[in-house]
C-alpha cells in the first residue's frame, strides 16, 4: 500500500518527488487508515497543496475504507536519525548485532552518509547477505534524504576473532551463492502482447522469498477482473491470479491509464519539445493506452502467460504481488518434460559436520538377550527443531538436531543453530542455550540443506507429532536449491508405543511426551524443549525399549512403520 500511494503521489505531482508516506496504519474494525505524509517543509506546500495531496492519497486507500491524512516534516538531526536507526534494525535486521556507538553518521543538506564498523566476519557476512540493498531500500521509502550505507573493518575486533570461526564463515558465505535459487521453468511460443517482448526464463513463483524490482514469472490466469478505478474512471486494473507448476501462486496486477497529461505538463516533461510534438505525443500515448486496454480485455482464465515486473509486499493483503509491466502469451511445457533440478548427496559435509556417538550404559546382570532386536535391521533418523511455529511462508527454525540409530545403536549426532532471519522472543533462544548475538553467526535453513540431506540419506526419518509440517518447510526451502527429502516419516510416539505393548515393561507412559517416557524407563531427561536433547532422548528410548521385546518375530516394518 505504501508503494502505491507513493507512486500515486509522484504521478500527480512529478515535480514534489521528495514526497513520501512516511507510515500506514489500517484500523480493520473502523475500516480506517490513517497515512502519514511527509515534506521536508510541510509549511512550504500550502494549504490547498495539502489538500490536494490528502485527496489523492484517499484516492488511493483500498475500497471500503476511509483515509484520514496527516503531514509531518521530513527532516532528520543525527540524534533522530539514529533512533530512526535503530530501530529499523531492531525491527527488520534482528540477527544482525551492530555496534550502535562505532557507527558513523554524517548529515550534509539532504544527504546521509552512514558507516558500519564491524568485524571482518560480519562484514564477509552483509556483503554476502541482502544486508545493505534492503536497508537501502526501506530508508528511501521512509524519508526524501539521499542515504548512502558502508561497511568498515574494526580491526581492533577483527583480532579478536577465533580462527575457526572465521574459517566456519567463509565456508557460510561460498554456501550463501552456492545455494542460490536456480530454478527455472521452460517456455515455447512466446508472443508479445502487452508492452516489451520478455526474452528471460520465468523463475518458479513457489521460489519467491521478498520483494525484487524485477522478476520473470509465467504461468495460468485464474480469477480475471478488469475494472476502472471508483475514483478516477479513466484509470484501468487488471487483477488476476498466476499459478505455475511448482507449484505456487501469485495475485498479479496491471493498470491502463487512459487519460493523459495535459500540454502544459507536457510542457515541462518535454521542454526542448514544439506544440505540435507535444500534441503528438498526447496522442501516441492515447492510443497506446487504448490498445493497452484492448489486450487486457482480450485476457481470459486459464490462459498461459509470462510476466515481467516488480515484485512488493501488500501491506493490506500481507503477501507478496507483482506489479506487471510487460505480458506475453506462451506455451509452458508440462512438469514432467521440464528439466529436473535435483541434487545428490554431496561427497562430503561443509558446515555441519556429525559427531560420533558412543554409548557407556551398564547392563543388567540378569538381563538377557536371546533374540534380535525388532530395529537390528533398520537405520532412520531422529528429528527435532526448534522454531516459532509451522506456518510455511511465516515460521522459521533457529535449532536443529538429527540423531542416526542403525543397528539398533546410536551412532551418529548432528546439530546446528540456525540463523532464523527473523525475530524470536529472548526466552525461546535462552531455552535453547542461544542468543540473538550467537544466532548472527549461524547459516540458515537453505545453506544446511546439503549437510542434512547427506546425513538423512537412505534413513526413515522419525519424529514428533509435528514431522509432517516440519519436512513440508524443510523441502519449502530445499526445493530451490534443488534438493528434495522424501524419506518415510514416521511417529516416534507410535513407535516407542508399539513398542512399549510388546516390552517386558508394565506400566506404559504418554509416549507423546518424551519426559514422560524417560521417567518411566528411568533414564535422565535434560531437557523437554530443547531439540538437542529431547531428539538424544527419543532415539535412547527407542534403542531402550527395543532390547526388552518379549515376543519372537516382532517386526518393524509390520508393526509400527508409518510411512506416512
Amino acid at each position: 500500500m505504501s508503494q502505491k500511494i507513493v507512486d500515486k503521489l509522484h504521478e500527480r505531482f512529478a515535480d514534489m518527488q521528495a514526497l513520501r508516506a512516511r507510515s500506514i496504519r489500517v484500523d480493520r474494525q473502523q475500516h480506517k487508515v490513517f497515512v502519514v505524509v511527509s515534506f521536508p517543509h510541510v509549511n512550504d506546500l500550502g494549504d490547498e497543496l495539502r489538500r490536494q495531496i490528502s485527496d489523492e492519497v484517499k484516492r488511493a486507500v483500498p475500497k471500503g475504507y476511509y483515509g484520514i491524512v496527516s503531514f509531518a516534516d521530513d527532516n532528520f538531526s543525527e540524534v533522530t536519525f539514529r533512533k530512526y536507526l535503530a530501530d529499523t534494525l531492531k525491527k527488520r535486521f534482528p540477527v544482525y548485532s551492530i555496534n550502535r556507538e562505532k557507527t558513523l553518521v554524517h548529515i550534509d543538506w539532504r544527504t546521509i552518509d552512514v558507516t558500519f564498523v564491524v568485524s571482518e566476519v560480519d562484514k564477509q557476512s552483509m556483503e554476502t547477505s541482502d544486508f545493505l540493498p534492503t536497508l537501502t531500500e526501506i530508508v528511501a521509502d521512509y524519508t526524501s534524504y539521499e542515504v548512502t550505507f558502508m561497511l568498515s573493518v574494526d580491526e581492533a575486533e577483527t583480532e579478536l576473532l577465533d580462527f575457526s570461526m572465521q574459517e566456519k564463515l567463509v565456508k557460510l558465505a561460498v554456501n550463501r551463492e552456492l545455494m542460490r535459487p536456480a530454478r527455472v521453468l521452460h517456455i515455447e511460443n512466446v508472443v508479445k502482447c502487452i508492452g516489451k517482448l520478455i526474452d528471460s526464463s520465468p523463475m518458479y513463483i513457489s521460489d519467491i522469498r521478498k520483494a525484487v524490482d524485477s522478476c520473470v514469472l509465467c504461468g495460468k490466469i485464474s480469477d480475471r477482473s478488469l475494472k476502472s478505478s471508483k475514483n478516477n474512471p479513466n484509470l484501468w486494473i487488471l487483477k488476476m491470479k498466476l499459478t505455475d507448476e511448482s507449484p505456487g501462486a501469485i495475485n498479479v496486477v496491471m493498470y491502463a491509464r487512459l487519460d493523459i497529461d495535459d500540454i502544459n505538463t507536457l510542457r515541462e516533461t518535454h521542454a526542448d519539445k514544439t506544440e505540435e510534438q507535444l500534441q503528438r505525443i498526447a496522442e501516441r500515448k492515447k492510443v497506446s493506452n487504448e490498445k493497452k486496454l484492448k489486450k487486457m480485455m482480450g485476457l481470459f482464465d486459464g490462459q498461459s502467460v509470462v510476466v515481467r515486473g516488480r515484485i512488493k509486499f501488500n501491506d493490506f493483503s500481507e503477501e507478496l504481488e507483482m506489479l506487471a509491466f510487460d505480458l506475453c502469451t506462451c506455451d509452458i511445457l508440462p512438469i514432467a518434460m521440464q528439466p529436473t533440478f535435483l541434487r545428490g548427496a554431496p561427497d562430503d559435509y561443509s558446515l555441519v559436520r556429525p559427531e560420533g556417538y558412543e554409548e557407556y550404559r551398564q547392563m543388567s546382570f540378569t538381563q538377557e538377550f536371546t533374540r534380535e532386536s525388532p530395529i537390528a535391521d533398520k537405520k532412520f533418523v531422529v528429528l527435532h527443531i526448534n522454531g516459532t511455529g509451522f506456518e510455511m511462508t511465516k515460521d522459521k527454525f533457529f535449532a536443529m538436531c538429527a540423531v542416526k540409530v542403525d543397528g539398533g545403536r546410536i551412532t551418529e549426532q548432528w546439530f546446528t543453530y540456525l540463523n532464523p532471519e527473523i525475530s524470536v522472543d529472548a526466552t525461546e533462544l535462552a531455552r535453547c542455550e542461544t542468543n540473538v548475538d550467537k544466532l548472527v553467526y549461524c547459516p540458515t535453513i537453505t545453506e544446511i540443506v546439503p549437510d542434512l540431506y547427506k546425513f538423512t540419506d537412505g534413513c526413515d526419518i522419525v519424529g514428533d507429532g509435528h514431522i509432517g509440517s516440519t519436512m513440508k518447510i524443510i523441502n519449502y526451502y530445499a526445493a530451490p536449491v534443488g534438493f528434495r527429502f522424501d524419506n518415510n516419516l514416521d511417529s516416534e510416539a507410535q513407535l516407542l508405543g508399539a513398542l512399549y505393548d510388546k516390552s517386558s515393561f508394565d506400566k506404559k507412559p504418554n509416549c507423546a511426551n518424551i519426559a514422560d517416557v524417560c521417567k518411566a524407563l528411568k533414564q535422565p531427561c535434560l531437557s523437554e524443549t530443547f531439540c538437542k536433547h529431547t531428539s538424544l532422548e527419543t532415539a535412547r528410548c527407542i534403542c531402550l525399549l527395543a532390547e526388552f521385546y518379549s515376543i519372537r518375530h516382532f517386526w518393524y516394518d509390520n508393526d509400527f512403520s508409518l510411512n506416512l
